[in-house]
């Protein structure tokens, strides 16, 4: 994995993940990728990359972590709208 800050040409802060073949297949095993974010400039903020079938799937992936302080949002549901 590759793992950077870049400045855009609009002067924005771009995070780039470069995600290699076997951290696909780690994250299809149900082993999500864990980037913490002092490794990369950004605080104390833990970032994870999940795959899954569909968004059911990815919301029981989820589910031990979500709690009354959790937002979710489904990204293919308001591209849809």
């Amino acid at each position: 994995m590759i793992k950077a800050i870049c400045h855009g040409k609009n002067g924005r802060k771009i995070a780039l993940l470069g995600i290699t073949d076997m951290n696909i297949q780690k994250m299809r095993e149900g082993k999500p990728i864990q980037i913490h974010g002092e490794e990369m400039g950004l605080g104390n903020l833990e970032i994870w990359i999940i795959t899954g079938k569909d968004e059911a799937a990815l919301a029981k992936t989820l589910s031990p972590m979500i709690g009354p302080e959790t937002t979710v949002r489904n990204q293919t549901k308001e591209r849809r709208q």
